[in-house]
């Protein structure tokens, strides 16, 4: 059951970040501050959130994610770099 609720929630994030209008900043943002503690350790999950917040145009929350992160990967790397080459 966690592997699943943990799938529903990038679909969510991921979903918010596509969308990216008010209503969905909202939903992504109330879902990454009531995600639950034990979730903050799942790379899969933070890059997702991490994408989403880059998205939204809120780096300096993006980049708290991304130092959250106790083993950065390739990914987490790559979504902060890609979020950087967007024009403002």
């Amino acid at each position: 059951m966690f592997y699943e609720i943990r799938f529903h929630v990038c679909t969510l994030f991921s979903a918010c970040a596509r969308v990216a209008n008010g209503h969905a900043k909202e939903i992504g943002r109330k879902l990454l501050d009531q995600m639950p503690k034990h979730f903050h350790n799942n790379n899969v999950l933070l890059t997702s959130a991490l994408n989403m917040l880059m998205k939204f145009g809120d780096v300096e929350n993006a980049e708290n994610i991304f130092q959250m992160m106790k083993k950065k990967d390739v990914i987490a790397y790559g979504a902060m770099m890609k979020a950087r080459e967007r024009p403002s």
